[in-house]
């Protein structure tokens, strides 16, 4: 027995397509995705529906993922909301839930970019007074150091000093001081980092006999270049109230305790930043920074130990050719 099947009203799809808000469909490709059946008992409603939704911006693209996912009513307050049309007090009062316990997070995530771009503002303009703050206090440290031996400096202008010979003490004095204070700095740091840390399985490195072993060689290392530079000052002091001037074999050892001490000091901190955290590579991290700087004072070209050591073990084999050291 055949079922005669009911007449369906087709729908006047090109009266349709062009009721909306200006926004004109594309019914073939509609039809093409599957979104749209003209000869659907709803096809009206249907159509309606999609109108609308390419009235609040929707795409087809964006229909169709959303009817895949069986979600495509929603889709007008997702588009709403997106844009702004629709506040998250909105949609509270629409699924019932108090608009006292709705967080924006829109909103939230503006405040907290403004406070960042607050807070980075600010720590750049406090960067740079106290960079300005700290080379005034070189300048100055420079300026103290000039005044206090004006003397020194007039005496050796008189019999006729050059200029690179009359600042070379205080060239030197900088990139001592810089690597010494720079490798203290680095130690201090390294013990504050490492007294509490725990490496697997869940042991402290300070218990560790090869990482104590490495610090105190590495304290010992500092203070024996400091020690050894005192006594080369006091040293120096008592030749010059005597008006005694050094030959270059004691000028070339003087200078050899002081580059080579630096050096030690200098492969003390490479030993200690190896038994660092790997995390110390990042920029960031608070040992990088004092490992370069000890490594970038050492890179001053008067702390070069190689022709002040020719110069000592020149002399020591009674070299005919001895090195010139300043």
């Amino acid at each position: 027995m055949d079922v005669e099947k009911p007449d369906v009203e087709k729908p006047d799809v090109e009266r349709l397509a062009v009721e909306g808000s200006g926004v004109e469909l594309d019914v073939e490709k509609l039809i093409e995705t599957g979104l749209y059946d003209p000869l659907a008992p709803n096809a009206n409603d249907r159509l309606a529906l999609l109108q609308y939704l390419a009235d609040e911006g929707a795409t087809i693209d964006e229909m169709v993922e959303s009817a895949r996912n069986g979600n495509l009513t929603s889709l007008v307050t997702d588009q709403r909301f997106q844009r702004g049309a629709l506040s998250a007090a909105d949609m509270a009062e629409r699924v019932g839930v108090p608009v006292d316990d709705v967080v924006e997070v829109q909103k939230l995530v503006q405040q907290l970019t403004t406070v960042t771009g607050v807070l980075r503002t600010g720590g750049f303009v406090l960067l740079v007074l106290v960079g300005f703050v700290v080379l005034f206090i070189i300048v100055n440290t420079i300026r103290l150091a000039v005044v206090a031996r004006r003397e020194e400096i007039e005496v050796m202008r008189l019999v006729g000093a050059s200029t690179l010979f009359i600042q070379l003490p205080f060239m030197l004095e900088g990139a001592i001081a810089a690597t010494l204070g720079a490798a203290r700095g680095f130690i201090d740091r390294w013990i504050e980092e490492n007294r509490d840390r725990v490496v697997p399985p869940g042991k402290r490195i300070a218990d560790d006999p090869i990482t104590q072993r490495r610090l105190a060689e590495a304290t010992w290392t500092f203070d024996a270049a400091r020690t050894r530079l005192r006594a080369d000052a006091v040293e120096l002091w008592e030749m010059a109230e005597e008006s005694y001037v050094p030959t270059m074999e004691e000028r070339g050892q003087y200078r050899w305790n002081l580059n080579r001490g630096c050096e030690l000091v200098g492969n003390a901190v490479v030993d200690l930043f190896h038994a660092a955290s790997g995390r110390s590579i990042y920029s960031n991290h608070p040992l990088q920074r004092g490992f370069q700087d000890v490594q970038g004072a050492l890179g001053h070209a008067f702390l070069v130990p190689d022709p002040v050591a020719q110069s000592v073990g020149g002399a020591l084999l009674g070299t005919s050719t001895p090195e010139m050291v300043l």
